[in-house]
C-alpha cells in the first residue's frame, strides 16, 4: 500500500521540482536562451532565401529603430536586452518579408511586416517584464490625451513613420525595377525586328510642336523630330525597325516605344 501511494505521489513531485528549477534556470540563462532564439531568426531570415538588398535593407533599419527602446514610454536600460531585440526584428521582419513576397512586389510585404514590427515594438515593455529582461511594467505616455500618463505600451507613431518611410522607399524601387524590367523585355523585342521601308507621309503640327507622320509595316505613326532628329534625313531608299506603340488619344495616331533610323 505504501508504495503505489509513493507512485501517486510522484507526479505530483515532479510538477514542484518542475516548478522551482524552472524559475533558477530562467533567471540564470534567460538573456542566453533570448539570444539564441534572436540569432536563430536572423539565422533562417538569411540562409533559407536567396538575399534580397531591399529586403535586407528595411531588416537592418527597423533593427536599429529599436535601439529607441531606452528612451520609449516603458524604458529598457539594459543595452544586452536592446540588442536582443534588435536582432530579433532583424530577423523576424526579414522572414516575414520573405514570405510574403511574390514576384517582384515589394510594397504589401514590406507594408504588412512594418505594421507588425510597430505592433511589436509597442508591446515589448509586458513581453520584457514578464520574461524578467526588464523591472519595469509601467511607463509615462507624455502625448497621451488622456488625465492618466500611465502605460505599459510604447508608442507607435515613430514606428508607423518609418513604416511608411519604407513603403515609400519600397513603391520607388519597385518601380524602378518594373520599368526596368520592362525595358529589357521591350530591347529583347527589338532585336527580333528587322529593318523596312519607311516613307514620310506629312508633317503635322499639335500644340506648336511639329510632328512627323511616318508609314511602314503597312500602319501610320507619328515621331517626334526632337526625340528622333534622324527623322529629318529620311530618303526614298530609308529603312526603320520599329515597335509601335498605343493610339494616342489626342493624336489619333500610334506613336513609338522604340525605333532606329537608317538613312
Amino acid at each position: 500500500m505504501g508504495k503505489i501511494i509513493k507512485e501517486k505521489q510522484q507526479p505530483k513531485a515532479n510538477v514542484f521540482a518542475l516548478k522551482t528549477v524552472f524559475p533558477k534556470f530562467w533567471k540564470k540563462y534567460k538573456m542566453f536562451v533570448g539570444y539564441i532564439i534572436a540569432c536563430t531568426l536572423a539565422v533562417i531570415y538569411l540562409t533559407v532565401w536567396s538575399f534580397d538588398g531591399l529586403f535586407f535593407a528595411m531588416s537592418v533599419i527597423w533593427g536599429f529603430s529599436f535601439l529607441r527602446l531606452r528612451f520609449g514610454s516603458v524604458r529598457i536600460y539594459k543595452i544586452s536586452v536592446i540588442a536582443m531585440w534588435a536582432i530579433f526584428c532583424f530577423g523576424i521582419s526579414g522572414i516575414f518579408m520573405q514570405a510574403l513576397k511574390f514576384e517582384e512586389h515589394y510594397v504589401l510585404p514590406i507594408i504588412i511586416a512594418g505594421i507588425d514590427i510597430a505592433i511589436l515594438y509597442s508591446c515589448v515593455p509586458i513581453i520584457s517584464y514578464y520574461l524578467k529582461y526588464n523591472d519595469e511594467l509601467y511607463g509615462w505616455n507624455y502625448f497621451s490625451s488622456s488625465a492618466d500618463f500611465k502605460t505599459k505600451y510604447n508608442g507607435a507613431f515613430g514606428s508607423l513613420l518609418i513604416v511608411l518611410a519604407s513603403a515609400l522607399l519600397a513603391l520607388y524601387f519597385e518601380t524602378e525595377a518594373a520599368d526596368k524590367k520592362e525595358q529589357q523585355f521591350l530591347q529583347q523585342q527589338f532585336n527580333k525586328e528587322i529593318f523596312v521601308p519607311v516613307k514620310i507621309i506629312e508633317t503635322e503640327s499639335f500644340n506648336g510642336t511639329t510632328y512627323y507622320v511616318l508609314e511602314a509595316k503597312g500602319e501610320k505613326f507619328f515621331v517626334s523630330p526632337f526625340e528622333y532628329p534622324e527623322v529629318r534625313n529620311i530618303k526614298e531608299n530609308s529603312e526603320v525597325k520599329v515597335i509601335l506603340g498605343d493610339v494616342h488619344y489626342n493624336y489619333r495616331l500610334k506613336g513609338v516605344k522604340k525605333i532606329q533610323f537608317k538613312n
